[in-house]
């Protein structure tokens, strides 16, 4: 084919103008080794970033689990609340907050708050502060600059030296940064009424607060312009809480000296929030099975479902004879063939995958070794896994291999039984945590493990694939845990790829390095080519030009 043309270089080319040859055809041809070895190293960087992605689509499902695993999570189920077999029942949870343990005695309580505890707190007057906390206390009076004024707060002393850009917020981070007195008092400054503000960090009669803003140098009006009184003092004291209570026996108790508006007494912990609403009655109903059976269930559902797909890709079957398509290819077929032929090329892309078999074995494991009270003593826990024996939950594991580590309640009903016959043995079972330091490097089979519950030891064994709860939920932006060092961590950054500790992105780094040195044995191989047939086309060119210059001399046409 005739023309100019240009493969991967800036050599200009002329092609087959004397020979009549298809030169870039020819060159094709010539350097397709080259060509087939960057197509066969662009498809292996393909796979591995499909396997990339598939562990990032692992990590972010098993992160969803970790709700479970995550103390600030309200699915936390970790948390004594989840394992309470208590119902309360409020009819003004604005009024009073309320929990209860098994301590708690049940039945109807009635609670009539008349004062919330209060701390104690001092106000000073409005001042002249246009610009809230950043106003300059030269711009309220411009006599206060150069001086030395002085707090005294509960007969501690703060001495704030102005100068010109002595700000309000400089005055309270002086105060609220010595620790003799933010120990006991906070200091701030309300900026709707424009006042400073002192205000005892307890609550409750015992609270007494003092502050005095004074100093020979500064005199009365220079204070008063900062809302105090020169020499006087500012006080106030706190105040209990009162309230009546009416138990569910009857007894009826009017409560005045409570200090706080949130505390625990018989099992039970109260939050006053509001007084003057009249009764709030609360109901307390003990054993309420169905809510920790609901709590329990829950977790397990959405734990099956990522251990059914997590060993769906490790049993899924490799399609062999589909491999990722090159460029070339791809132009020849339609965007939904593509689809489909992709789709089968990544089955089988995490067929027994190490790590994730390990994570798998882990968690099985875990379920079928005993929970112990004390391991050193042999002391097990009441219950255990399986349907025989006297502390069998009737929890067992899929027999099914394709099933492999999900947990069956093989009966609801005896799994309740189990809940009300002895809840703390049963939370221990579950939730329980070893109270046994754990000086070994790894978890699995120490007496920590061994002590710990079951949910406990799924939490510190997810912990080591995929990180913390509530970290790296996109699957990519954190490198704790295996799983996500395997896929997002990148050691290899050498010239030639060959170093890293071949994670998935050193994979990805050396097959790229590959390619980029193919690309440029082809451009080589390409220029090399078309310098020769360039030359041979001079060639060609120059023993034209001789044979017209003879047929001329001859006078042949």
């Amino acid at each position: 084919m005739a023309g100019v043309g240009s493969a991967g270089s800036n050599l200009m080319r002329v092609t087959g103008m004397a020979t009549g040859m298809d030169t870039d055809a020819m060159v094709k041809a010539m350097t397709a080794n080259f060509q087939y070895k960057i197509d066969k190293v662009n498809q292996e960087k393909q796979v591995v970033e499909w396997r990339q992605q598939e562990y990032r689509d692992i990590i972010k499902d098993i992160k969803g689990l970790q709700e479970y695993f995550d103390p600030i999570s309200d699915k936390n189920i970790l948390s004594d609340d989840k394992f309470n077999p208590i119902k309360i029942t409020n009819s003004n949870e604005n009024a009073v907050g309320f929990s209860a343990n098994a301590k708690a005695e049940e039945g109807t309580y009635k609670i009539n708050v008349t004062k919330l505890a209060k701390a104690a707190t001092v106000n000073g007057t409005d001042v002249a502060a246009n610009d809230g906390t950043a106003s300059k206390l030269k711009d309220i009076n411009a006599s206060l600059e150069g001086k030395e004024i002085t707090f005294n707060i509960n007969t501690k002393i703060v001495k704030i030296n102005v100068d010109a850009d002595t700000s309000i917020q400089d005055v309270l981070d002086t105060i609220n940064n010595d620790s003799n007195i933010s120990a006991d008092v906070n200091a701030s400054f309300d900026e709707l009424s424009k006042k400073f503000v002192f205000k005892s960090n307890e609550t409750g009669s015992n609270q007494n607060l003092s502050v005095i803003l004074t100093d020979d140098a500064v005199g009365a009006d220079l204070v008063s312009s900062l809302g105090f009184v020169e020499g006087g003092a500012s006080s106030d004291s706190g105040q209990n809480a009162e309230f009546t209570i009416t138990y569910p026996d009857g007894r009826n108790e009017n409560i005045t000296n409570q200090e706080k508006n949130e505390f625990t007494a018989n099992g039970i912990t109260y939050d006053l929030k509001a007084a003057g609403t009249g009764d709030t009655t609360i109901t307390v109903e003990k054993n309420n099975v169905d809510a920790v059976f609901d709590n329990i269930k829950s977790f397990i559902d959405d734990y099956n479902d990522i251990i059914e797909k997590i060993q769906d890709k490790l049993t899924e079957k490799k399609q062999y004879t589909y491999k990722p398509l090159s460029a070339e290819q791809k132009e020849a077929m339609s965007e939904d063939d593509i689809k489909k032929w992709e789709s089968k090329a990544k089955q089988g892309i995490l067929n027994n995958d190490e790590n994730l078999e390990r994570l798998m074995s882990g968690l099985r494991g875990c379920l079928f070794e005993g929970v112990y009270s004390d391991k050193s003593g042999d002391v097990k826990n009441k219950y255990n896994m399986g349907m025989y024996g006297e502390g069998a939950l009737w929890l067992d594991t899929s027999s099914d291999m394709k099933q492999n580590g999900k947990i069956l309640i093989k009966d609801e009903t005896k799994f309740k039984e189990a809940i009300s016959n002895n809840i703390e043995e049963f939370t221990n079972f579950f939730i329980g945590k070893s109270s046994t330091e754990n000086t070994e490097d790894k978890y699995i089979g120490t007496d920590t493990y061994y002590e710990d519950g079951l949910f406990t030891r799924m939490d510190n064994i997810i912990r080591d694939y995929a990180g913390d709860p509530g970290i790296g939920k996109d699957g990519e932006s954190t490198l704790k845990g295996t799983l996500n060092i395997y896929a997002n961590k990148q050691y290899d950054y050498s010239i030639t790829g060959a170093s890293g500790k071949n994670t998935i992105p050193d994979q990805i780094y050396k097959r790229t390095i590959s390619i980029d040195e193919l690309q440029r044995k082809l451009i080589d191989a390409e220029t090399r080519y078309y310098t020769k047939f360039a030359r041979l086309e001079k060639a060609m060119n120059d023993m034209n030009s001789q044979m017209s210059s003879f047929n001329s001399q001859m006078g042949i046409s």
